[in-house]
């Protein structure tokens, strides 16, 4: 099987939990990184800051970072890599919540099968297939 991990140390922290120390480090399958203002008011908890951002970003708003549009792209570039690589053996990839949930739609355009949306819970998995191919894991970190 084949581990593959974003940029993020934490993928790579998770990849060492399962005892694996062979694995892809790959920018493409980072999450949807959060846009940013330059102002500081009102103050708000960082929770209520991201959702904030979040739902700005899915509007449009991408200040300081890539578009929906651009992220989407990303995701099916990391859908057509996962693909090709699961067409050689099993893929677990350790990546994070937007992004695994983008992927996860890329890969059931592509006619593979699996769970219409990812839970998005730490250490949860989905698991989509194709005929002929071996399984793809996603896992959020």
């Amino acid at each position: 099987m084949v581990v593959i991990v974003s940029t993020a140390s934490r993928a790579a922290s998770s990849a060492h939990a399962l005892g694996r120390d062979d694995f892809l480090v790959d920018a493409l399958f980072c999450e949807a990184q959060l846009p940013f203002p330059n102002w500081r008011f009102p103050y708000l908890p960082a929770q209520a800051w991201a959702l904030l951002f979040r739902i700005g970003w899915l509007f449009g708003y991408a200040r300081g970072t890539e578009s929906v549009h651009e992220c989407r792209q990303r995701a099916r570039q990391a859908a057509l890599r996962l693909a090709a690589l699961a067409a050689q053996q099993p893929i677990l990839l350790m990546g994070h919540g937007v992004m695994n949930e983008l992927i996860a739609k890329e890969l059931l355009t592509m006619g593979w099968q699996g769970p219409p949306k990812t839970t998005g819970r730490y250490w949860d998995f989905s698991q989509y297939q194709k005929c002929g191919d071996g399984p793809v894991y996603t896992s959020d970190m």
